[in-house]
């Protein structure tokens, strides 16, 4: 029986497949209050991961994108009902 972790979008897509990769944190970030990116020739678009590891309160989880070479983060546009755009740490890698 294989053993790994698969994330599955609200579509069904398959997002994330650990069942026959090996992962490798590249480094830490923070988000700071708003958009923006950071640039690491290492990461590599459709195989990077990230995962948020601070939180204050109610505050709002930005949306990550990976390119070649570059991570970026953004909030959403709209006014939340609740919550707020705050500082995060997070931890990114490939597999």
């Amino acid at each position: 029986m294989a053993q790994g972790i698969q994330i599955f979008n609200d579509k069904g897509e398959l997002i994330f497949d650990l069942n026959n990769r090996t992962t490798y944190v590249l480094g830490t970030g923070n988000t700071g209050s708003g958009d923006g990116s950071l640039a690491d020739s290492r990461i590599r678009a459709g195989s990077t991961w990230v995962a948020l590891t601070s939180s204050s309160g109610d505050c709002i989880a930005p949306r990550f994108t990976a390119t070649n070479g570059k991570l970026s983060w953004s909030y959403t546009t709209q006014t939340p009902l609740y919550g707020s755009k705050t500082d995060r740490t997070f931890i990114y890698g490939v597999y």
